[in-house]
Parts: C-alpha cells; structure tokens; sequence
C-alpha cells in the first residue's frame, strides 16, 4: 500500500527526522524533528469497461520540530525526493500483513511549504507542511 511505501522510502532518505516518520499523528512526547504523513482522498478512474486505471492520490506530508530552522531542511529534502519522482516504491523488508511495492508513475509537490505553530500543552512547535500528488499502482 502506498501510505506504508511512503514511510518506508522516507526512512531510507537519511533525513535528520530519521525513522521518525508516522502517518496520522505523532505520538506526544516524540523526539523531534519528526515527519507524519496524511492521505486524502484520491481517485481510482475505471475505463468504460470498469478496468482500473492508476490511482490518483494526494498526501499531505509535514515535518514537526522545535525550531523552523531544524524542520526546513527535512522539508527542502522531502520536496527534492518526491517533486519529480518515477519507479518503484518498495515495501518495508520487514512488513509481513501487505509486502506489496508501488509503482509510482508520478509524483509532484502541489504546494510550496506552509508554516505554521502547534501548541502542545506548555510547549510550541513548529511545522511545515507540504501537499504532494502521486499517480501509482500496486504492484
């Protein structure tokens, strides 16, 4: 599935947010900067024959640390990453439930980075966060 090949590729970017990439949220207390990704809904179109064609999906891929200066970079590394991308995402050696890969026809940042604070009880963090727009399949 695309959400975990994401993760998986991201951990092997050697960012400065390391393994700490989540989809959803991050766990409090994380150590930071850490990365989570969120899916939005995308399509699937079908041919007039009901045949699937590539699947059309939009993330929205932020990193969280205690400083802009330290989440910058992992920004300017993920955008470098996936703006442009074309191959095959491969699965997590280790994922066992859904070792499938996904090729990715296409891949392209929807939007420059968006900045913005996070209040964590007496703390604030800071974020960036990014729109990215896949066209893929599973392969």
């Amino acid at each position: 599935m695309i959400d975990k090949n994401i993760v998986t590729y991201i951990k092997g970017l050697n960012t400065a947010a390391a393994s700490r990439v989540h989809t959803g949220n991050i766990p409090q207390g994380s150590t930071l900067p850490a990365i989570v990704i969120n899916r939005l809904p995308g399509t699937t179109p079908r041919t007039t024959n009901n045949t699937p064609l590539a699947s059309r999906t939009p993330f929205t891929i932020g990193v969280v640390a205690n400083e802009f200066s330290a989440a910058m970079p992992v920004a300017v590394q993920l955008r470098g990453a996936f703006d442009g991308f074309h191959g095959t995402m491969p699965h997590d050696v280790a994922e066992l439930t859904d070792p499938t890969d996904t090729q990715v026809f296409s891949a392209r940042c929807t939007s420059e980075p968006t900045y913005f604070d996070e209040i964590d009880g007496d703390k604030t963090l800071r974020a960036i966060s990014q729109d990215f727009f896949f066209v893929h399949s599973e392969i």
